[in-house]
């Protein structure tokens, strides 16, 4: 089970992340249920988040994309 608190008080902040490639988040998980789940989590706070099923998967949005500003993994 996966909690994930996402607080900011600054809302500017979050739309400047949502905007800037260069802050977009990258998760990376098997499960697709707890991939899906960090997704909607971190999309609904106002980040741009990529998703991988796996490390190859991973390298693959990051050659598209750009490097993420951070990766959460399992």
């Amino acid at each position: 089970m996966y909690r994930i608190v996402v607080r900011s008080p600054d809302p500017h902040r979050r739309r400047a992340a949502a905007v800037n490639p260069a802050g977009a988040i990258l998760v990376v998980d098997d499960d697709a249920e707890v991939r899906e789940a960090l997704r909607d989590v971190l999309t609904d706070e106002g980040l741009d988040v990529q998703v991988a099923a796996n490390g190859a998967d991973a390298l693959d949005v990051i050659g598209r994309t750009g490097a993420p500003a951070v990766i959460i993994l399992d």
